[in-house]
């Protein structure tokens, strides 16, 4: 926690790490003299081979700053691996955001005509290339293997294993529903 705060220069922490969520990236409130601020550990200690979409996707962060677009305000480090992300100690490559207090959204709140602009003005920020983009580069497990991961996660008393239990017997039971009957061969006279 003290390491984090060190390598983004904000000041001394004044409580634990507080987790967030673990979906794609784990990420915890952090609670320092300086402020508040999310932490997103983006990847342990070696590269992913994709790990520069990541640095293209902060590209396009700061290319949105730059607009005035509202984005969540990422944190520089003091010494950055790249982009807004740093390697600290034995965590890993971590990036930083300012905290942000919000609310769930309900059913009564119409966000769709907001999304849509920011996502149009995104979208000129960074076209996409004329050329097919890298099919799959964040990877693609069949459902036996996350199926595993399930049972292991549950047996380390994860959090997220029930959810990805669920999960996967929901995907499982809509695979086997969506499954249109074979065609019936046909004769034209």
């Amino acid at each position: 926690m003290e390491s984090i705060a060190k390598a983004f220069g904000l000041g001394r922490p004044v409580e634990s790490l507080e987790p967030v969520q673990h979906t794609s990236f784990e990420t915890w409130r952090l609670r320092t003299e300086s402020g508040d601020y999310l932490v997103k550990r983006l990847w342990g200690l070696e590269d992913p081979p994709w790990w520069t979409h990541i640095e293209q996707g902060m590209a396009l962060e700061s290319a949105a700053l730059a607009q005035g677009l509202p984005v969540a305000r990422p944190i520089d480090p003091l010494e950055p691996a790249f982009g807004y992300a740093a390697r600290v100690d034995d965590l890993g490559t971590i990036r930083l955001y300012d905290w942000i207090d919000h609310r769930a959204l309900t059913d009564a709140d119409d966000v769709a005509p907001w999304l849509g602009r920011i996502t149009a003005a995104l979208h000129e920020l960074m076209p996409l290339p004329d050329e097919e983009p890298e099919w799959r580069w964040w990877g693609v497990f069949p459902r036996d293997r996350w199926e595993e991961w399930a049972r292991l996660g549950r047996s380390q008393g994860r959090q997220w294993a029930d959810a990805l239990i669920t999960r996967s017997a929901f995907s499982k039971n809509w695979a086997s529903r969506s499954r249109l009957p074979s065609p019936q061969p046909t004769t034209r006279y």
